[in-house]
């Protein structure tokens, strides 16, 4: 593992430039380290490089690559440079999937006849994949109420136009239903944080999630309230669209591009033109050709594999 990381420092070093612009040496790479406040001498980057070194700190990892000036990550898995990477002694795996699973994407299962990296079970998330699902809620939900307060601030000064009026009412109901699916991730979200006593992020404004007053609440945020588009100051109820416009939107606000449902289900885009192919996962094509998929199915399939998943390991327990 450390000459692997000395070969990628070696490789990082002769690319890199010193203060003068000319290729950078050992020692303009040591005196780089010395100005970060880590010394690391000529001769100990030169071991390091040679692979004489039996082992590497993380923080001499981290100096390393701010003097280099790359992601920490790209000293010790070479995605793209190589097939495998060592992670345990005599122990390899595809440099993507180990740089995945040092990120917390991904889990690993040790065996004695493989390494096998594989998306993480109900309880298995690392911390930052559990922020991330919770900003990317909270932005989503965020966006939605913005464009639905915006649409129906347009249609009351434009009392005309059906056309607003229609789309004011259509983006209102679709926020309305994301904010309660939003609900739902977010209480499951926040009660693994709970359990893992992690600091809990800020909630927007007005989201009531059925936890202490006060926890978490943001002070700016989204406050879930719109302009009714005929009598501005009250809130449009989601009955009052028709109940065709209140089943268009159940259907089609909730939409994910391949990309997105590929980010999450946790797998390769190709995997979900795989599911969509053998009829596995609903898809449908817009007028301008491109493949959408009801995010309902999305987070279906992704419950149930969870629940697979957990119900397969040992001590496996349901999402709560």
């Amino acid at each position: 593992m450390t000459a692997g990381i000395g070969e990628r420092v070696a490789r990082f070093r002769k690319r890199a430039a010193d203060a003068n612009g000319k290729q950078m040496t050992v020692q303009a790479l040591a005196d780089r380290c010395a100005e970060l406040g880590l010394p690391l001498g000529r001769l100990t980057i030169t071991k390091l490089e040679r692979g004489n070194r039996q082992a590497v700190t993380p923080a001499e990892v981290m100096v390393l690559a701010v003097a280099l000036e790359v992601p920490p990550v790209e000293l010790i898995f070479p995605v793209g440079q190589s097939e495998d990477v060592e992670i345990l002694p005599g122990r390899k795996v595809p440099p993507l999937d180990g740089l995945r699973w040092f990120s917390g994407e991904l889990a690993l299962d040790v065996t004695e006849a493989a390494l096998t990296a594989r998306a993480p079970r109900v309880g298995e998330e690392s911390a930052g994949l559990l922020l991330e699902e919770h900003e990317a809620v909270t932005g989503r939900l965020a966006q939605m109420e913005a464009d639905a307060a915006q649409a129906a601030d347009i249609a009351r000064r434009e009392p005309g136009d059906s056309g607003r009026q229609e789309e004011a009412s259509y983006r209102v109901v679709a926020a309305e239903y994301f904010r309660d699916a939003a609900i739902q991730s977010l209480r499951r979200i926040r009660a693994e944080m709970r359990r893992r006593e992690m600091i809990l992020p800020l909630v927007p404004r007005g989201l009531d999630l059925g936890e202490e007053p006060g926890l978490a609440a943001a002070e700016t945020g989204v406050g879930g309230r719109y302009p009714d588009v005929e009598n501005p100051g009250t809130r449009v109820k989601s009955d009052d669209p028709s109940p065709e416009q209140a089943a268009a939107t159940r259907a089609e606000v909730m939409y994910l591009t391949v990309a997105e449902a590929a980010s999450a289900l946790r797998v390769p885009k190709d995997a979900v033109d795989q599911l969509i192919k053998a009829g596995d996962l609903p898809a449908v094509r817009t007028a301008g050709r491109h493949v959408r998929i009801p995010a309902q199915a999305v987070f279906d399939r992704k419950s149930m594999t969870r629940a697979r998943d957990a119900g397969a390991a040992p001590g496996g327990r349901e999402d709560s």
